[in-house]
């Protein structure tokens, strides 16, 4: 151990005091170190506590003072809520604009997709099944609402005639298909 009072160094050690060195308290002096260090604690958290409130009270002060004087200045108040309502504007004017800008993308696109299936064959395939349904179910809707005689029209057969004429469809275009290519000689096709 270092003392710097003294300067100099030593060692110490830690040893129970003696019986014989020991003071004895009297019951009411240790009554009364008790009570004294109960009460330094209770002292020392009442001023902690008092520390937190007058903090707590600064902070408020100045909170009431800042709302006081926005109070007092009605102009500095109203020209914040001016900057506001610009800002919200401002925002409101930008969303606006995207949309539009959105709504022309999508505008393009719909042109595209139409363009698309006009053109290529898979995009002329899918628009004209498209037109096949829709032809189809209003042909359906006409024949269920119409009170002709074709109301007892015979589905069945009629399906089985669509079914014949696919059938036939398909066995041409494999015999299409299928059809020997011409043979080209010396003296021109056979």
């Amino acid at each position: 151990v270092y003392n710097i009072n003294l300067n100099s160094k030593g060692s110490w050690t830690v040893a129970p005091i003696p019986k014989e060195e020991v003071v004895p308290l009297v019951l009411e002096k240790e009554s009364e170190i008790k009570q004294i260090i109960f009460l330094k604690r209770e002292v020392s958290q009442v001023k902690k506590e008092i520390d937190i409130v007058e903090e707590r009270l600064l902070k408020e002060k100045e909170a009431i003072s800042k709302l006081s004087e926005f109070m007092k200045d009605q102009s500095t108040l109203q020209q914040r809520t001016n900057i506001r309502l610009e800002k919200a504007q401002a925002g409101f004017i930008e969303a606006e604009k995207i949309l539009s800008k959105n709504k022309k993308e999508a505008r393009i696109l719909a042109k595209q997709l139409a363009l698309s299936e006009r053109v290529t064959d898979m995009g002329n395939l899918v628009s004209l099944s498209r037109k096949t349904i829709d032809r189809e179910n209003r042909w359906l809707d006409s024949m269920f609402e119409s009170s002709t005689p074709f109301a007892s029209f015979d589905f069945d057969s009629e399906v089985e005639k669509a079914k014949k004429i696919i059938e036939l469809k398909n066995k041409i275009n494999k015999l299409k298909a299928s059809a020997a290519p011409s043979i080209v000689t010396e003296e021109g096709r056979l």
